[in-house]
């Protein structure tokens, strides 16, 4: 029998835990009230209201087609102007700028970033998993909120799996890492049952192509963005640093606030820009998601695969380009070679994903580990110590 009440209870529940009246999140809600909550929503958005006209049912699914082509114009480059992205979703610029107030208000968008690869500017990425050992809550936020403190530190992801925390930290070399894990484990490393080194070698960026609904060419690689791997150290001055670093938070910064802010012309501004593009040290920008506001759920999978090399890299890329909800492809040197970041609806999503790569290179995963990302703490791509 139909579980009726309990479908009609939950019905009001949030895949991100924002609603009641239990508070559940993401498998914890029955999937019959996920699409009752769906039905509810566009029935409510589709139908008159007192302080608006109805908008029928096709103009319901406009709207949430045109939410979603925002994010996706907006994570594919956080700095184009709103009439550029008007003229693509065919909306005028008043409705645009009034969505992506809203999507920042609602804290779907968290903060407009820009992509910096440090490697060429001296610094290089350690990332390392740990385990806790008698951790509880209040240990945990007091761990947390040491690495954020640190002025190296990148990224900070909490996870559901077999690891509970992996760090990305910045360092100018293996020693200058070291002493910073030292320190780290000197303060807490009773509470570390184990702790796994991973050095970033390359870096693939697909964007979130699962957002709109496009085909994409399996040999085409334009809309992959590599950074990473061995390059040459940049000359940069202090007000390259300084356009950087209000980039690295406010990707959607203007070519005015930039000039104020740095004290030369919006022309020059521009030329060095231009520069640090050509040069490869600003990469991409785009946006910081909260995608369980959007009913995705974050995942890394971790793997160790026989043989990597050069043709096996360019097949796995090549695999990546067809499937639109890998954004991330890292081939890294440690216990595992290969990282990849994935965002879908659920773990069946994910199970059938992980079924593809494992058909497709059969003969070449050793191993593999699944970690749900629950919270990151910290991201940024410009340390506060550059």
């Amino acid at each position: 029998p139909w579980p009726i009440a309990r479908i009609v209870l939950q019905h009001h529940e949030k895949i991100n835990g924002s609603g009641y009246p239990q508070g559940l999140s993401g498998e914890a809600i029955l999937l019959e009230s996920k699409i009752l909550c769906v039905a509810d929503t566009v029935e409510a958005m589709s139908s008159h209201r007192p302080y608006r006209p109805a908008i029928g049912i096709d103009g319901t699914l406009e709207e949430i087609s045109h939410n979603k082509g925002i994010i996706y114009e907006l994570d594919s480059d956080s700095r184009q102007s709103l009439s550029s992205i008007s003229r693509k979703l065919k909306i005028s610029q008043q409705r645009l700028k009034y969505r992506m107030e809203l999507l920042v208000k609602n804290n779907v968008i968290l903060d407009f970033i820009s992509f910096i690869d440090v490697t060429r500017l001296g610094l290089y990425p350690f990332r390392v998993y740990f385990q806790y050992s008698n951790v509880d809550p209040a240990k945990e936020k007091e761990i947390v909120d040491y690495l954020v403190s640190n002025k190296y530190m990148q990224w900070i992801g909490l996870f559901s799996g077999g690891w509970d925390v992996e760090i990305v930290m910045f360092a100018r070399n293996f020693f200058h890492y070291k002493e910073m894990m030292d320190e780290f484990m000197g303060k807490y490393g009773e509470h570390i049952r184990d702790k796994i080194l991973s050095v970033s070698i390359n870096t693939y960026y697909f964007k979130r192509r699962y957002l709109v609904k496009k085909k994409y060419p399996t040999t085409k690689i334009m809309n992959i963005s590599r950074y990473g791997g061995q390059s040459q150290t940049v000359e940069v001055d202090d007000i390259d640093l300084k356009l950087l670093k209000i980039l690295a938070k406010n990707a959607r910064a203007t070519l005015i606030e930039l000039s104020n802010s740095v004290g030369i012309t919006p022309n020059g501004v521009k030329d060095r820009l231009r520069r640090l593009r050509k040069n490869g040290v600003l990469q991409e920008h785009t946006i910081l998601l909260d995608t369980k506001k959007i009913g995705y759920e974050f995942y890394k999978i971790l793997v160790n695969m026989r043989g990597f090399n050069k043709e096996l890299e360019s097949r796995i890329v090549s695999f990546c380009d067809k499937y639109p909800n890998i954004w991330f492809f890292i081939i890294c040197d440690g216990k595992w070679n290969v990282e990849f970041e994935i965002e879908v609806k659920g773990s069946e999503e994910l199970r059938k994903l992980l079924m593809e790569f494992r058909n497709e290179f059969k003969d070449l995963v050793l191993n593999y580990e699944t970690l749900l990302v629950y919270d990151i703490p910290k991201m940024t791509y410009y340390p506060e110590q550059l």
